[in-house]
């Protein structure tokens, strides 16, 4: 067989590309380590950072999403959520804006995805 033990085939000029089966394996094994990533800002200010941090998470996880559901396999539960991202701030008012930041920004996605 051609297929290697990660199950690549040899493509052009020796690079590896991975079946349909093996690449379905592995975004069904990346979608739950997403979801589970955390990010900390230890300066979070107002936000910004764990506000792009998060937009480019859920870029991605749309991605992941929608090659799950073009293989035809239902789409796991799990999804990129505020929670994960963290900061640390003295200053409570900044604090407070950087939540209400991830909340919105959140629910602006959100609300576009449908």
């Amino acid at each position: 067989s051609r297929l290697s033990r990660e199950g690549t085939v040899p493509g052009k000029d020796g690079v590896p590309y991975y079946t349909d089966e093996e690449s379905l394996r592995r975004i069904l094994e990346f979608h739950p380590k997403l979801c589970t990533t955390r990010v900390l800002d230890p300066a979070c200010g107002t936000g910004n950072f764990l506000y792009v941090a998060m937009d480019l998470m859920l870029d991605l996880e749309a991605e992941v999403v929608t090659e799950i559901e073009l293989r035809g396999v239902p789409c796991p539960p799990d999804r990129v959520t505020p929670a994960q991202f963290l900061g640390i701030e003295i200053n409570e008012r900044a604090a407070g804006i950087a939540d209400l930041v991830l909340q919105l920004g959140y629910l602006r996605r959100r609300h576009q995805v449908q």
